[in-house]
């Protein structure tokens, strides 16, 4: 995943891996984006099965360096099979490519005036930035 170029096509991967990993629901609200212009990140959710409403939830905070700038959230149905693997493993596989590429379009936000995501493709930041590692 830390191949993807783009904050939508490092979202695009998480979906697709939890729609595999038979995950019902997922979605990210980032309310705490500067200038009223948070990113566009579509939730996702499986159609076409009637699903009882006995599920497990999980909502996992999402960074921008040092700042929480939102939360993932996954639902899953309780009479699904077992996951058979750590969970914890997914998601340290999956969400620290989101949530640089998260602290590349916060910090564009923060410092410039406003950009679409295709200009943040080229742009370098320091890596002192994406480590969170600056002054408040």
């Amino acid at each position: 995943m830390d191949a993807a170029a783009t904050l939508e096509e490092s979202w695009q991967v998480l979906l697709s891996t939890l729609e595999a990993l038979d995950f019902d629901d997922v979605s990210c609200d980032l309310p705490k984006w500067p200038h009223g212009r948070a990113p566009s990140l579509a939730g996702w959710s499986r159609q076409g099965e009637d699903r009882s409403q006995d599920c497990w939830h999980v909502s996992i905070p999402l960074h921008a360096g040092e700042l929480v700038v939102g939360e993932l959230q996954l639902d899953r149905e309780l009479a699904k099979g077992r996951l058979l693997f750590q969970f914890s493993s997914l998601l340290d596989t999956l969400i620290p490519p989101l949530e640089k590429q998260l602290a590349r379009f916060h910090a564009a936000q923060e410092t410039g005036p406003a950009e679409d995501e295709s200009s943040l493709r080229t742009r370098t930041l320091p890596s002192n930035l994406l480590a969170g590692d600056w002054e408040a």
